[in-house]
């Protein structure tokens, strides 16, 4: 028996074990539904724009509600010479925490491909009569950007023997919908495809900054605006704007505190504006 063979049979096992009789019936309703998947950073699934040495936490995420699971493979392809990929220090560390949440014993299974290629995840619940649907959390990788100029796909796979998937009491959870996520280092890179036509171009400075660093934008027509600054674990620190606002330039400052109005601690913040159906991004360092 080949690996993987033996790591979904622990799976099976372990599942039909936890749910009883009633994993011989597939899930109701199951096939209606769909899993939708998908990779974000900064907590966005827009393109990121990142510089060489930077770190970046990845999220395999459950972008919103659909039929349960508690049992999942992800396989996940990047291109090494770009991104450097960080193993933990403990390997639980990347559970994510709808996962977590739910039930804190399970049966988990990570690799790196000899070619530091891809990355696999093997991953069920083990916790009796438990399953979590989204929007959630599931796994967290961290990768350094390496010293060039370029870009790169980070892919959710979906090939025979190295299919991401979702399982419940044993049986398949189908449809599942994946997107990816692409990261271009460095400010020289040429822009990948996706990034001419859905991208605006932020700016801020000064960079590094204390107490104060002012964001500029032009919006190319009238319509909703959301900037906000976010850690480099993709959660909200402060929403800076939100509403609609004319074509043209726009400015905003950041005082370098929360929203509580508390102080950040020094380090590396992603700033996001969304408008017109385009996203754009700027990394900046607070200061001590």
């Amino acid at each position: 028996m080949n690996r993987h063979n033996w790591v979904w049979g622990m799976i099976v096992f372990a599942a039909c074990c936890l749910q009883g009789s009633n994993a011989l019936a597939a899930p109701a309703g199951a096939a209606a539904d769909t899993v939708r998947v998908g990779l974000t950073a900064m907590g966005v699934p827009a393109p990121v724009v990142a510089q060489p040495g930077d770190t970046l936490t990845v999220d395999i995420e459950i972008t919103q509600s659909g039929p349960d699971f508690n049992a999942y493979d992800a396989y996940l392809r990047f291109d090494p010479t770009v991104l450097e990929f960080l193993p933990p220090v403990f390997l639980s560390d990347q559970i994510g925490p709808l996962m977590l949440d739910a039930c804190p014993q399970s049966f988990h299974i990570f690799s790196q491909s000899p070619d530091s290629m891809s990355l696999e995840v093997h991953f069920s619940l083990l916790c009796a009569g438990v399953s979590v649907t989204g929007p959630g959390v599931i796994y967290q990788l961290k990768f350094r950007c390496r010293n060039v100029n370029a870009y790169t796909h980070l892919d959710l796979l979906d090939e025979p023997g190295r299919e991401t998937r979702f399982i419940m009491n044993g049986y398949l959870v189908k449809p599942v919908a994946k997107s990816g996520l692409l990261v271009q280092v460095g400010s020289g890179a040429a822009p990948a495809p996706e990034l001419q036509q859905s991208r605006i171009l932020l700016r801020a400075g000064p960079n590094p900054f204390n107490p104060r660093v002012e964001f500029a934008f032009s919006l190319p027509k009238a319509g909703p605006v959301d900037l906000a600054v976010y850690d480099l674990r993709g959660r909200l620190v402060r929403q800076l704007m939100t509403g609609g606002m004319d074509a043209g330039p726009c400015m905003m400052f950041w005082d370098g505190r929360d929203s509580a109005g508390r102080p950040c601690e020094a380090g590396v913040y992603c700033g996001l504006v969304r408008a017109a159906g385009m996203t754009g991004r700027v990394l900046v360092t607070l200061l001590p």
